[in-house]
């Protein structure tokens, strides 16, 4: 008997896309369009709900009641930073409904009606089952689902969520850097006993790095990423800068008009792919707004210009992995890529000059390899005998912990910790008779609780009533192979299994206190930056002045460049962290070669990447 179809499914934020492993081989299943890969988008027209193609076809002229993006709304609370900025850039509208969750208000069948955004994404999951059940003449009820690797555990369970909605059962939920990983080492079919390979994969809207460890077993050393960064936001510069051209040559602003806006975005969009291959683009609407026939020209040279800065923010999820790991970058064998953002030249050229010059491995397909990897661990879940010795091990996402009474983040799990772990803590009862306690658990990296994402308060009730400090109450805190957070508690010394329930209630603050709270963590986090970027700088001065010391038997040319370290200081005092960090690492890599001999003879380890 052949086991039954379980498919791979990715989600993306602006391209979904479904496999399945039959007759020995990954097949990626195609639309009904013949196109590989689906948009992602849910649109509401007159009397019909699309998802996919025909969702793209009309959101020129019906932009208010076309959902996209949903990788960046699922699972997040309507008074989250990151949600609030993604909203301004929305054509619909997203509101507030009960346990301060958004909705999605569209209009349909002539009625306004709100949509919670894991119905949205199951309409879309729906979509992407009905191909596959299309395309294998038969039903289909289980999948392997993608997730960014930086989504925490709200976002995770609403994917879980949305697939139930869908009429799936969800038999894991995978990291798409891990998925990747594993379509890599299948596809390679021959890998060298032991390698180390990066993981880089931008696509529509989220950043995802990850290193493993390949040999019999794919072990992921460390994981990070950013799920608010991809082609979106680089569309959103080309977008604006138009905008404003638009503004100061014709007086009009176009925002006002969403079709006009969604045309333009469209536009954009199709320069920006072509800006991968061309030097420059030029831009025609015709009859875009109130009579203008619009025409530009955008170069690459522009586009680089205009997302500098995000260019090299994607940067620093690569730094962070390395340092997780522990490892150097002359440890990465491969830097693999994936995501359709990968094709941007710039990218490429910074991911390159990080490692030295390594050339980058373009051997997976950008659109298709998360969803082939997803293939191959369905069909290891349903018992393939071709993947019967595939063993995939992965790691937590984010740090979990507990507030320690004084708005301290106590981690119970550290980041990147393999999963599935349990950890376990004890608790005191503080009163005589107390019969319950309530745990208020975290996930982040933040120090500050306030400026983590709460997962929840966690009620553990039944305890059995006695003297104060008397009763010990252990909570475990347990994370599935899913990436999912349970916590179940035991009283002692009686043994009894205590009933743990989960709220997420924090507390409820006016519209204008949610204003000042976001404002006042806005300035925590900016004092924060100045901070970790003075501290950097101070590093980087060390550096460049201990170089200058140690090369003054070298060659001038050398202490030419340190002087230009320290001229870049004077002259950029208001530098970020990140610039800092990529200026940092540049120099390290100059120099390394000329160190290498001083480092040994004085004794000192030199700066070292991964430290």
């Amino acid at each position: 008997m052949n086991p039954r179809s379980v498919i791979g499914i990715d989600v993306g934020t602006t391209k979904s896309c479904v496999a399945v492993f039959k007759d020995g081989i990954v097949q990626v299943i195609p639309n009904k369009q013949g196109n590989r890969t689906t948009p992602s988008m849910v649109a509401f027209h007159k009397n019909d709900v699309l998802a996919g193609e025909l969702a793209k076809l009309q959101i020129d002229e019906n932009p208010e009641n076309t959902v996209v993006g949903l990788n960046r709304l699922i699972g997040r609370n309507i008074d989250d930073p990151l949600l609030q900025a993604n909203i301004k850039n929305y054509p619909f509208r997203v509101i507030i409904e009960e346990e301060n969750t958004p909705k999605i208000e569209v209009k349909y069948r002539k009625e306004v009606k709100q949509y919670s955004t894991e119905k949205l994404n199951a309409l879309m999951i729906f979509k992407l089952k009905s191909m596959a059940e299309r395309y294998l003449e038969s039903p289909v009820t289980d999948a392997v689902i993608s997730v960014p690797s930086h989504f925490n555990n709200s976002q995770r369970q609403a994917v879980i969520d949305s697939s139930k909605q869908a009429g799936l059962n969800v038999i894991r939920i995978v990291n798409d850097t891990t998925l990747a990983a594993i379509a890599y080492g299948r596809i390679q079919k021959i890998l060298p006993m032991e390698q180390n390979i990066l993981v880089y994969d931008l696509g529509g809207g989220t950043l995802s790095v990850a290193i493993l460890h390949l040999d019999e077993i794919y072990k992921v050393k460390a994981s990070s990423g950013n799920v608010d960064l991809g082609g979106e936001d680089f569309l959103d510069r080309i977008v604006k800068h138009f905008v404003e051209e638009i503004k100061i040559t014709y007086h009009k602003d176009i925002t006002q008009c969403p079709t006009a806006l969604q045309r333009l975005r469209n536009e954009c969009e199709a320069a920006k792919k072509a800006l991968s291959s061309y030097s420059k683009i030029g831009v025609h609407i015709n009859q875009l707004f109130e009579g203008i026939d619009f025409e530009s020209i955008v170069s690459r040279e522009q586009f680089e210009f205009l997302c500098e800065d995000l260019f090299r923010k994607t940067l620093d999820p690569v730094l962070e992995v390395l340092r997780l790991a522990k490892m150097s970058m002359r440890e990465i064998d491969e830097v693999i890529l994936v995501g359709g953002s990968t094709r941007i030249p710039k990218i490429q050229q910074l991911l390159s000059e990080f490692f030295n010059g390594k050339p980058l491995n373009k051997s997976l397909n950008a659109e298709e390899a998360i969803a082939h990897g997803a293939a191959i661990h369905a069909a290891m879940c349903s018992d393939h005998n071709q993947f019967k010795d595939l063993l995939v091990l992965d790691v937590s996402s984010l740090s979990i912990g507990v507030d320690n009474g004084k708005g301290i983040m106590d981690p119970v799990i550290r980041k990147s910790t393999g999963i599935p772990t349990t950890v376990s803590r004890r608790y005191e009862t503080v009163q005589s008779d107390q019969s319950e306690l309530i745990v208020q658990v975290w996930e982040g990296e933040d120090f500050k609780t306030k400026l983590n994402h709460l997962v929840g308060n966690f009620k553990i009730s039944g305890i059995q009533p006695s003297p104060v400090g008397t009763i010990l109450i252990e909570s475990s805190f347990n994370i599935d192979v899913n990436g999912i957070l349970t916590i179940s508690a035991t009283e002692y010394p009686t043994g009894n299994h205590l009933c743990v329930t989960r709220s997420q209630e924090p507390v409820q603050l006016s519209a204008m206190a949610v204003s000042i709270e976001n404002e006042k963590i806005r300035r925590i986090r900016m004092e924060q930056e100045r901070k970790r970027a003075a501290k950097r700088r101070e590093q980087f001065k060390k550096i460049a002045t201990d170089f200058k010391e140690l090369m003054i038997r070298e060659p001038k040319n050398i202490i030419k460049n340190c002087d230009k370290m320290l001229e870049w200081l004077e002259e950029n005092q208001d530098c970020s962290e990140s610039e800092v960090k990529h200026k940092f690492k540049g120099a390290l890599g100059y120099l390394d070669r000329r160190i290498a001999k001083f480092s040994k003879t004085s004794g000192t380890d030199r700066y070292s990447h991964g430290k």
